[in-house]
């Protein structure tokens, strides 16, 4: 899992003898097989992407801004870019990613965090309703099976309990600026489709069906906000204050390339969470 900074790119150009690459080709255009985080580097992913970092996390604290309970989720840590933010919110922690050495690190850099699990977000092994509130950014558009994911997530949330979720989608300024940037490559890459005028879900989801998923799982959806703007041309320029202003004034609007969800699971709690040492299934 993890939080990697872009999708995946489209297949590079083929050298002479190797096998065509392929767009892949997965039910609803998701993958058909988990990526390998192994290999990995944070530090390397995010150097010089300070910027963004420090929007996301001012994005994440706004949607969870009057939220109330003592217990979060964050599922896909990596590199633990959002966690200060949530644990600043929530005294009780727990964190999830399907690489182990992501949750390593991150012990090692914070001995104080007891919950680290390796699991697969679409198959939790935590029991129902132990969480008020899960945050789980940069994963969706990794996800084999996203529809499982939410439905898990909503499982595991309490009545009342609240989800921040980001994924990145098509059409955007960010998915138009890379079609562009690839159809001026000669050649182009076998199989590239752009992805901004397909009629198909290639590796990047619709918005409706993002949020058709969660209300299908019987997610309340409560607001959105938008950003991404800061990792592409001339946006990089834009001051932190102008992007959280765009990320507030464009929350309909599908344009920017990053999107947060701020989902409610209805009811309210009526009785204590469980103990944290009692939530494994």
């Amino acid at each position: 899992m993890g939080d990697p900074g872009s999708l995946p790119g489209p297949p590079a150009r083929r050298s002479s003898g190797a096998p065509p690459h392929q767009w892949p080709s997965g039910a609803e255009g998701h993958p058909l097989q988990p990526y390998d985080f192994s290999t990995l580097d944070f530090d390397e992913l995010w150097a010089g992407r300070e910027k963004t970092t420090r929007v996301e996390r001012e994005v994440v604290h706004r949607s969870f801004r009057g939220a109330t309970g003592t217990r979060v989720l964050e599922v896909g840590p990596g590199g633990g870019r959002i966690t200060p933010i949530l644990r600043a919110k929530f005294p009780e922690y727990v964190g999830v990613d399907l690489t182990s050495d992501f949750l390593e690190k991150l012990k090692a850099g914070h001995p104080e965090l007891p919950w680290l699990l390796v699991a697969d977000v679409q198959s939790l092994p935590l029991v129902d309703g132990s969480f008020d509130a899960v945050s789980m950014v940069r994963v969706y558009n990794f996800l084999l099976d996203p529809d499982s994911a939410i439905r898990e997530i909503y499982r595991v949330l309490a009545p009342g309990g609240r989800l921040v979720m980001s994924y990145h989608h098509a059409p955007s300024v960010g998915t138009l600026l890379e079609d562009v940037r690839l159809c001026l490559l000669d050649p182009r890459p076998l199989g590239f489709v752009p992805v901004t005028f397909s009629r198909r879900e290639l590796l990047l989801p619709r918005r409706s069906r993002v949020l058709g998923s969660l209300r299908q799982a019987g997610f309340e959806v409560v607001e959105e906000r938008a950003t991404g703007l800061e990792d592409f041309g001339p946006g990089r320029w834009l001051s932190e204050r102008t992007l959280l202003g765009l990320a507030e004034a464009t929350s309909g609007w599908s344009g920017l390339p990053h999107r947060f969800v701020v989902a409610r699971r209805p009811g309210t709690r009526l009785s204590p969470l469980p103990a944290v040492s009692e939530i494994l299934a």
